[in-house]
């Protein structure tokens, strides 16, 4: 994968997560149900890129989610708590399964990414919600429900598979751009 590429997705994600969250809102009920557009470019690189390749950009993007969105501190102190980790381990995580799941799955076909996307982000976000309740456990002053988290970040994900369908469009033609390999496919050969 080719360094330069992806840091310029990686901008036009992030920026357009922080950007667009609110426009791309659902509210559900008493939720705010906002997709993860980060996470879509995580489970396109993921079905693509090489394995090295696909952690790393998942541990740097999530990264980058830890310290780009914190979390509000309680009490009325003000400010925000940013926790640098949960969302570099959850991408880190959920990549390890998009990177299992990829081989049964059809590569150019769009319903691919959102099932990936749905199956990884559900992943990331079980683990950042048990990342932060131990965090809230043992006394940081995060405002921080994990009952309410679950079923708000359970249907982000859902719409982050819809999202990552549909994003899926726009990036496979920047496949050759990426520098992925190409696959390795030969006519009259069998996959199993």
């Amino acid at each position: 994968m080719k360094i330069l590429p992806f840091l310029v997705l990686a901008w036009l994600f992030l920026g357009a997560q922080g950007g667009l969250a609110e426009a791309f809102s659902i509210s559900v009920g008493r939720m705010a149900v906002v997709p993860g557009l980060v996470f879509a470019l995580v489970a396109w690189i993921g079905v693509w890129a090489t394995v090295p390749a696909a952690l790393w950009s998942a541990i740097l993007l999530g990264l980058a989610c830890d310290l780009l969105w914190g979390y509000p501190k309680v009490g009325g102190v003000g400010g925000t708590a940013y926790i640098v980790g949960p969302n570099a381990l959850g991408f880190f995580l959920a990549m390890q399964l998009i990177l299992s799941l990829r081989g049964v799955m059809n590569r150019k076909n769009p319903m691919a990414y959102g099932v990936l996307a749905i199956l990884g982000s559900v992943t990331a976000q079980a683990i950042v919600i048990a990342v932060l309740s131990v965090h809230r456990i043992y006394g940081d002053a995060i405002d921080w429900q994990a009952s309410h988290e679950v079923g708000t970040r359970l249907a982000g994900s859902v719409y982050t598979g819809v999202v990552a369908l549909v994003v899926s469009y726009l990036l496979l033609p920047l496949h050759g751009v990426m520098g992925f390999p190409a696959m390795a496919y030969r006519p009259g050969s069998r996959r199993f």
